[in-house]
């Protein structure tokens, strides 16, 4: 019972009931409980083809997806496959052990699962043992497998597992691995990392304490992680600048603020020119090699461990193939989830990227400069993708690893010094015919001067 001006409002036991089972089945949900996340409507509608899985689903989201149905039949082949590899398990044990794992799997989605408890079990069984048999088959296996051996059919599935919002929980791969795989077969993280590196790994970055939350933090272990700056340069790099900056923002110490002004603290740019403005500024582009092996494409430790000096920036090689357009979505949709910015280090890279490539002549230099290898369609796609996957990312411009060179890139840019030498250099000094002209238009100069100072001379000063 409520009165508002005179007026007695029965709200009645119905609204009051509704409002109490809202509450309780929300039970001991905790937000800190999400791992695997739907991608923002308007970031999908950019691209659907990034997010959205062509082959295989796997998880919730997309479960029953029409694209898909061509799948489910070979999900059942994996699941016999796996059950007659020798662990004497029947299928009754697998459900009784997913049965107990159900609620801590439901409580992983952001988005309420629809699925009831017989739809959702079966799914988990039949996704969680075509992950695993998938990799046997496809990493240690020597007998044919349609799927397997499809040339085309490989890079869609390891795109399809590798999406954000088409996963589950990690702990029931994990759970079904250790049920039915004969202790002969390699370790589970050791194929996935094998899987995921195209075999280049076996094993993921020592983390003590790391709990994977999903195929896609794999890989992004695998990709970014293990592809931080390298802390042994870190005093020439852009990361002990950063570190530098965090520093002398710290309380209680007392050290000199070089980024202050009158008017407060200075903001640190969240942008910086594209590839064509900076080389009208000076600034010159180069792969940054790696020493212990310089004959390598790919040779740089880090593609993330950028740097700028003395009007050099200096960027690793990065090879962009059907594949890269939706690893780098994912994986920044996925930083993007996990709510820090302290390890976005894709999404700043992604950012860096976007503010030097605008267009298909940005991405005409760096490919001159050796940095990109671009496998699409044209340079204007590489540069169409880049920048609308820039769109929508949410960025702390003070905190992100690349912070100090945005600031050092600016300052560089703004001064007019190195505007006037790089228009001296693109004027005079673009090509050899552009040399010989200054030097002959410099000697005719000299010569010129010579014959009026010789002819004016015994004017003023005649011999005696």
């Amino acid at each position: 019972m409520a009165e508002i001006e005179g007026v007695v409002i029965d709200f009645g036991d119905g609204l009051v009931s509704s409002v109490r089972q809202h509450l309780t089945a929300l039970g001991g949900v905790n937000p800190e409980n999400y791992t695997i996340f739907r991608v923002p409507a308007r970031v999908r509608g950019c691209n659907k083809r990034l997010y959205e899985p062509e082959i295989v689903s796997i998880g919730p989201y997309h479960h029953g997806n029409p694209a898909c149905k061509a799948m489910q039949m070979y999900k059942w082949q994996c699941l016999r496959d796996l059950l007659a590899r020798g662990r004497d398990i029947c299928v009754d044990d697998c459900i009784r052990r997913l049965r107990k794992l159900e609620p801590r799997a439901r409580r992983c989605y952001f988005e309420p699962v629809e699925l009831d408890g017989d739809e959702f079990v079966k799914m988990l069984l039949l996704d969680g043992c075509f992950v695993i048999e998938f990799l046997i088959k496809c990493l240690l296996d020597k007998k044919k497998d349609a799927v397997c051996n499809t040339a085309w059919s490989g890079p869609l599935i390891r795109c399809d597992l590798l999406l954000l919002d088409n996963q589950i929980p990690f702990f029931i791969i994990e759970s079904l691995f250790a049920l039915l795989v004969p202790r002969r077969v390699s370790p589970l993280m050791e194929l996935l990392v094998m899987y995921i590196t195209w075999g280049e790994r076996k094993e993921l970055p020592a983390e003590p304490g790391k709990k994977i939350h999903h195929l896609l933090h794999v890989h992004h272990l695998c990709f970014v992680s293990t592809k931080r700056p390298n802390s042994s340069t870190a005093g020439n790099s852009s990361v002990a600048k950063w570190l530098w900056l965090k520093l002398k923002r710290a309380p209680g110490l007392l050290l000199p603020r070089f980024c202050i002004s009158k008017k407060g603290e200075k903001r640190a740019p969240c942008t910086i020119p594209c590839a064509t403005e900076l080389q009208e500024a000076g600034v010159t582009f180069t792969k940054k090699e790696d020493k212990k092996n310089k004959k390598e494409a790919n040779s740089s430790g880090s593609f993330l461990d950028i740097t700028f000096r003395n009007g050099i920036l200096e960027i690793p090689f990065l090879s962009v193939e059907d594949s890269t357009p939706s690893d780098f979505a994912n994986l920044v949709a996925f930083e993007q989830c996990m709510g820090s910015t302290e390890g976005s280090y894709m999404t700043s890279y992604v950012c860096f990227m976007d503010c030097i490539i605008n267009t298909a002549k940005d991405v005409a230099i760096l490919q001159n400069s050796g940095i990109i290898e671009n496998m699409l369609a044209s340079d204007e796609e590489l540069a169409i993708f880049l920048n609308q996957l820039g769109n929508g990312t949410v960025m702390d411009c003070e905190e992100h690893y690349l912070a100090p060179l945005f600031t050092e890139v600016r300052e560089y840019c703004d001064s007019k010094r190195h505007k006037w030498r790089a228009k001296l250099m693109k004027d005079y000094f673009s090509n050899p015919w552009a040399i010989f002209s200054l030097v002959a238009a410099i000697a005719l100069l000299i010569f010129t001067f010579l014959q009026t100072f010789f002819t004016i001379f015994p004017y003023y000063h005649p011999r005696n």
